[in-house]
């Protein structure tokens, strides 16, 4: 430990310790140094102070290309950052979180590994990407998904490791884990599910690229098109759904997805992107799909979209019905749906929790405030979103992070953390509120 005006440090066997004085206008430095190597190189402290400016430097310059420039600015640059930090320097991969086994509940079960990186997630990132002006890593996550799906087409894996390979299972560590709260897992087992959604978010990514003027090689379009018609003949399988359920059942918002996949892949065919000559039969598949959600997946007696067919489980996942057209954010149904969310979901303040039952099984899950703020800004109703997001805002740790869930009351962070799902969505949330003010 090397300090400069920062008093002289005490070690003993447990800790290294001091105290000083600093006043307004001063300037202190310490600086921990360490090496794996044979030796330790002690820096000067000018030559430390030359790394820190660099350093400073380099993410301000990454943040000059920041198109927003709206009330929660500062939110969606440390939520950029974090981004950044989470991607992988040589790949693009958007790793979901940099940790593994941080429990949803403290002495709970419910401990994965997030160290890879899942289609979904890098839907909401290209999205979020592109509406902000942050197009080079866009497009390099995007190279990564092409070079990730080519281990598993047609068919689409909820989650590839950071440099594409199958993830197909998880082990369990001897390890204690964080504060008690075992088994501590490597490796995740979502890779093994059929998650249906990941073929909609494949070509949603896809969709969006196209629409930022960018085009795919041919051979890519090809076996873009290989996915959607395997979808053609599988999305009436039960599946594990958004939350990656061990449950198989027909989930809405695995339908939702597979309606997207054939709406942005008919859109992808009309403006020259992919083959028409494989799209005949689709528009007959999405019409099949949009009755099934309209009818399995709707609730009279609720006036609310549910889980899944033949329940009346809400989910905030259908909640995502609005920002891909799937209904008029403004008609009965979206708002029906978001009126039954807010009044049985609802945590406190602005927290949720995923699905209903979930009060009991753990905490409240941050993206879904935010894909609510987007709901209810895309039905008009700006002054509730722009409330929700001010109060989740708030709830950022004191670097503006995020994890996965949040305890209700004391508010402690919980899950993997930082979580690239929360930030995504708190990006696309500000970006959507300030496009439709």
């Amino acid at each position: 430990l090397r300090c400069w005006d920062a008093g002289e440090p005490q070690a003993d066997r447990e800790a290294v310790h001091g105290r000083f004085e600093v006043s307004a206008g001063e300037r202190a430095l310490l600086a921990l140094l360490a090496s794996d190597d044979v030796s330790l190189v002690i820096p000067e402290r000018r030559a430390l102070e030359y790394r820190l400016r660099c350093t400073v430097d380099f993410w301000r310059a990454w943040l000059g290309r920041l198109r927003y420039d709206g009330p929660w600015k500062g939110a969606v640059e440390r939520s950029l950052l974090a981004l950044r930090l989470l991607a992988d320097r040589r790949t693009g991969a958007i790793t979901a979180a940099g940790t593994t086994s941080l429990p949803e509940q403290i002495g709970g079960e419910r401990n994965y590994d997030y160290r890879f990186a899942w289609v979904r997630d890098l839907c909401f990132t290209v999205e979020a990407l592109l509406r902000v002006g942050m197009e080079e890593l866009a497009h390099t996550s995007i190279n990564w998904l092409f070079g990730a799906i080519e281990n598993t087409l047609p068919r689409i894996d909820p989650v590839y490791g950071l440099t594409g390979e199958v993830v197909r299972g998880q082990e369990q560590l001897p390890l204690a884990g964080y504060r008690g709260s075992a088994p501590v897992h490597i490796g995740n087992q979502a890779g093994s599910q059929l998650q249906l959604g990941g073929f909609g978010d494949l070509v949603e990514t896809v969709w969006r690229h196209a629409e930022a003027g960018h085009l795919m090689a041919p051979r890519v379009a090809e076996r873009i098109a290989d996915s959607v018609d395997l979808l053609a003949h599988i999305w009436r399988n039960e599946d594990a759904g958004l939350w990656e359920l061990g449950d198989y059942a027909q989930y809405a918002t695995s339908k939702l997805s597979c309606w997207t996949a054939f709406e942005r892949g008919l859109d992808l065919v009309r403006r020259g992107d992919l083959p028409r000559s494989r799209a005949g039969h689709w528009p007959a598949v999405r019409s099949q799909i949009r009755d099934f959600i309209e009818t399995s997946c709707w609730s009279d007696r609720r006036r609310s979209y549910v889980m899944k067919a033949g329940s009346e489980m809400l989910d905030c996942g259908v909640l995502l019905a609005a920002r891909r057209n799937f209904t008029d954010p403004k008609g009965p149904r979206m708002q029906g749906t978001i009126e039954a969310i807010r009044s049985e979901l609802r945590a406190e303040g602005p927290l949720f929790y995923r699905y209903s039952g979930m009060q009991e099984q753990e905490n409240a899950f941050l993206a879904c405030s935010f894909w609510l703020a987007e709901a209810l800004a895309l039905a008009g109703r700006q002054e509730e979103a722009g409330e929700l997001l001010d109060g989740m805002v708030a709830l950022a740790n004191d670097v503006g992070l995020y994890s996965e869930e949040m305890e209700p009351g004391g508010h402690a962070m919980r899950g993997n953390f930082p979580q690239a799902l929360t930030h995504l969505a708190l990006i696309n949330a500000a970006v959507l509120l300030e496009e439709n003010s």
